[in-house]
């Protein structure tokens, strides 16, 4: 996105220009070019929000496992496989 930005200044400003107008059409014809801008350069958002969805799976997965290890008499076979 950083090589993109002198790019995407300009659309931003006209897409701005263009909404504050009123100027439906025009708006929509300035999303497209920003849409096959980002196709040309390979940037997909949908690969974006897939790597944040990752942080809270990882995050209630450390604290289940926290938890599971927290209470050996509800789960006796966990801890007797690493302190042997």
């Amino acid at each position: 996105m950083k090589l993109l930005e002198p790019e995407t200044t300009g659309f931003k400003e006209k897409m701005n220009l263009a909404s504050k107008q009123g100027n439906i059409a025009r708006t929509r014809e300035l999303q497209k070019e920003m849409m096959s801008l980002r196709e040309k350069h390979s940037i997909n958002f949908f690969s974006v929000i897939m790597n944040l969805f990752q942080v809270p799976v990882l995050i209630t997965w450390f604290v289940s496992l926290r938890y599971v290890l927290s209470i050996p008499e509800l789960y006796p076979g966990i801890l007797s496989r690493y302190h042997n």
